[in-house]
């Protein structure tokens, strides 16, 4: 017994990590229960990078070696001592925006090796195939397995290098870099009177994300100075509880527009995301949140609509739903029933809802909207947004993951916009994907 744990012991602390962490996440972030099979990959992924960096790293002397090592199992040492954290004090040791942004850089390395692993699979894949083939069709004397390809090798290094200075460069600099994305919606139903109606358009502001209240309320500063007639609010104001946004209280308060301030909710915000010790607990989260809105003075929708009327008695319909996904991982409690009772078909709608899917789902039930505002996809904060082409890997999971998008339906032209979002969620970098404040102008066509 004492020679096999002398022989495994590294192992055998790397299995007790594994079974450590899988019990954290069990017990204190259930929602992420679905994603152990992507944790584990990135972990298998770790693990066959230092077997084969290994004899590397050992044949340094004693202090670059000790070093190496440090570096390489840093993000793991990082995650292990996050979780007893947790484990000590509880989930709020997690709910903080220093640990928030710890535990989003340990990700961004974890995924950055993975990238790494990716290519010395590749090297090891080649250099197997080859060895079986000489085998199979040249020899069947003996062959020794080929060394590793090099140039793939370094290529991966190569490439997981640049990565590193993306997300340091998205970290440092992009993930407050607003930008104003100025979209026109003509419409032959919108009141002439209307033409030329500003609405600003901000989604996912997740207050975790922030590091302080100074850099959002230059995005107030940049909101206020579009003079907008109403500002919409798309939902996620936090990520895990609503204590997240009293701090932002004042800033929120800033935020000006002729008509007023409106909001829905979105995933994050009901406290899905933390295991409440009573279900009394829950409830007091969302009553604080209904309090942080009416402080801040933005009118939340909850299934509900109302209209927005001008000088001369014209009028549009704003509709609010709560967040509503064809994805089961999330929280559904939209009615859009409830929320257009006594709405006139004659009326110009635009909805607020937060998970664009909800869109696709009108279109099946043939319900029209002239103007369906969204976001919740964040554009997964990393890809290319051109004004041609647009790449993310969103798209994977998201049909309308960013910008405007119409269709005729019932032939009436319908528009969606996504917001890809102010803050952060995951990890607090973005990568090609700014932080986005809309600027919707109305056209009467």
């Amino acid at each position: 017994m004492g020679k096999f744990i002398s022989a495994n012991w590294f192992k055998i602390i790397l299995f007790i990590c594994i079974i450590f962490l899988i019990s954290m996440v069990v017990t204190y972030f259930p929602k992420n229960i679905t994603r152990i099979i992507v944790f584990a990959i990135l972990f298998i992924g770790d693990y066959y990078i230092w077997r084969v960096f290994r004899s590397w790293f050992f044949s340094f002397q004693r202090k670059i070696k000790y070093l190496l090592v440090t570096l390489y199992w840093l993000p793991s040492y990082v995650l292990i001592g996050l979780m007893v954290c947790v484990a000590f004090y509880g989930y709020q040791a997690f709910v903080n925006t220093l640990s928030y942004a710890i535990s989003g850089a340990v990700m961004i390395a974890f995924s950055i090796k993975f990238i790494l692993f990716i290519f010395i699979l590749l090297s090891d894949t080649t250099r197997v195939t080859s060895y079986l083939l000489h085998h199979l069709f040249i020899s069947k004397n003996p062959h020794k397995l080929p060394k590793r390809n090099k140039i793939i090798i370094g290529v991966g290094i190569l490439v997981s290098a640049i990565f590193i200075m993306l997300f340091a460069w998205g970290s440092l600099v992009d993930a407050y870099r607003f930008k104003v994305v100025e979209v026109t919606i003509e419409s032959s139903r919108l009141p002439k009177s209307f033409d030329g109606f500003k609405i600003v358009q901000i989604s996912d502001i997740h207050f975790v994300s922030w590091i302080g209240t100074k850099r959002f309320e230059k995005a107030v500063n940049i909101i206020n100075e579009q003079n907008p007639d109403i500002v919409v609010f798309t939902g996620d104001l936090v990520t895990f509880k609503s204590s997240e946004a009293e701090e932002f209280i004042p800033q929120m308060k800033k935020i000006k527009a002729r008509y007023g301030v409106y909001a829905i909710l979105g995933n994050h915000d009901y406290g899905d995301y933390v295991n409440w010790e009573t279900p009394e607990d829950k409830v007091k989260n969302m009553d604080k949140l209904y309090s942080i809105y009416d402080k801040a003075g933005w009118k939340l929708l909850r299934n509900e609509h109302l209209q927005i009327v001008n000088s001369i008695q014209d009028s549009i319909t704003l509709i609010g739903v709560e967040n509503w996904s064809e994805n089961k991982r999330f929280p559904s409690k939209g009615d859009l029933g409830t929320a257009m009772k006594g709405i006139s078909d004659d009326d110009f709608r635009i909805l607020l809802t937060h998970d664009p899917s909800h869109w696709q789902s009108l279109h099946s039930q043939n319900i029209s909207m002239d103007l369906t505002l969204s976001g919740h996809t964040h554009g997964m904060q990393f890809g290319y947004i051109g004004e041609k082409h647009q790449i993310s890997p969103i798209s994977l999971a998201h049909r309308y993951w960013q910008g405007l998008h119409k269709m005729f339906v019932n032939n009436r032209l319908q528009y969606l916009y996504v917001n890809t979002g102010l803050g952060t969620v995951g990890y607090l970098s973005r990568v090609g994907v700014l932080p986005e404040i809309t600027l919707i102008t109305l056209k009467h066509k």
